[in-house]
């Protein structure tokens, strides 16, 4: 373990909406029994987290413990771990191969479910879970473990497993932990696509509300990206498909769909308006089925698509994906010709 975070989930108000904004991170040691105090709290609904490691060096999941609605001039005193059933079990991870926490929540069922109602849940590198402070009633635990992100890029890598498993809770702290025993997946990752394979068709909305889907460019080359604003790499990479834009966005063989895993599509609409870039621009958001079809949890991603739906090229970046873009259009040259001296 590696600490507590309190962090501020107070949403009553969009971002970017001309108010000043205070989000308070603070962060706090326990003793050896298990004591911490956050000094100077700012009023206001809070999130205590527990922040653990991600089964990887220098990523940290966080795990929900508790939520406070700190007051002015007043203690809050939390007991974690006393006020409801823990939970325990361990998922059977169907690789051997490292993997990293994408998802990691119990949600309360029915009528019992509320905004930021969400349990955390701790796993270890071994696949051993825990969740506390479970109340009595009906709830579904979520969790989704995926491959590290390949170099270069951010997000989460190939899907592992994912679990989705119900459980009725009764009783309560002093009942001991209730155990799940083995949690089997639900879903198991399966193979990137590959060059020959056919693209997944989807239908998505662009930044400026129009329906876009990758049918309307069949019969043409389609260069497709996902990409997001909080990916340093991302935005890298964005030169490169200005420059692949400006140099074939007029063949009408050719189109560049770009599609935004922002949350908000209003993020990545201003990141493009700033830099004006006028090739096709679409929102999936990050949990999204396309995202999920094209394995596209770590991005930059990119797929060059053939005119028959089938993937020519898929993860390529920089000078290689300009010479591979530019190479489609070059026309071949005749058997047994000679380069020109």
């Amino acid at each position: 373990m590696a600490g507590l975070e309190l962090y501020s989930f107070d949403d009553e108000y969009p971002p970017y909406d001309g108010r000043l904004h205070v989000q308070d991170f603070l962060l706090a040691k326990m003793d050896a029994s298990g004591h911490f105090v956050m000094p100077r709290v700012l009023p206001g609904r809070r999130v205590v987290r527990l922040r653990v490691s991600n089964n990887l060096e220098r990523r940290f999941w966080p795990v929900d413990l508790a939520r406070v609605a700190a007051q002015g001039g007043r203690t809050v005193r939390l007991r974690i771990g006393e006020n409801g059933r823990t939970v325990v079990g361990r998922f059977n991870i169907p690789t051997s191969t490292a993997w990293m926490v994408r998802k990691a929540s119990i949600e309360p069922v029915g009528s019992s479910r509320e905004k930021h109602s969400s349990i955390g849940v701790y796993v270890t590198n071994d696949g051993r879970f825990r969740a506390l402070d479970l109340p009595p009633g009906d709830f579904v635990m979520t969790v989704a473990l995926h491959e590290p992100p390949p170099d270069n890029s951010c997000g989460w890598g190939r899907l592992v497993a994912a679990y989705r498993h119900e459980i009725h809770v009764s009783g309560g702290a002093n009942d001991g932990p209730l155990d799940l025993g083995s949690v089997t997946p639900a879903e198991v990752g399966g193979n990137p696509l590959a060059p020959g394979e056919l693209a997944p068709d989807f239908t998505v909305r662009t930044l400026d509300g129009r329906d876009l889907a990758l049918s309307q460019f069949k019969g043409r080359y389609v260069l497709l990206d996902f990409w997001a604003t909080w990916c340093a790499p991302c935005i890298a990479e964005m030169p490169t498909f200005d420059a692949i834009h400006k140099a074939h966005g007029a063949d009408r063989r050719f189109a560049v769909v770009s599609l935004s895993l922002d949350d908000k599509p209003a993020d990545a609409t201003t990141v493009i308006k700033a830099q004006e870039y006028g090739w096709t621009q679409g929102h999936v958001g990050p949990d999204s089925p396309v995202v999920a079809a094209y394995g596209a949890t770590a991005i930059p991603a990119t797929f060059l698509i053939g005119p028959d739906g089938r993937i020519v090229a898929a993860g390529l970046q920089g000078e290689k994906l300009k010479s591979t873009v530019a190479g489609v259009f070059e026309p071949a040259a005749p058997k047994g010709s000679q380069p020109t001296k």
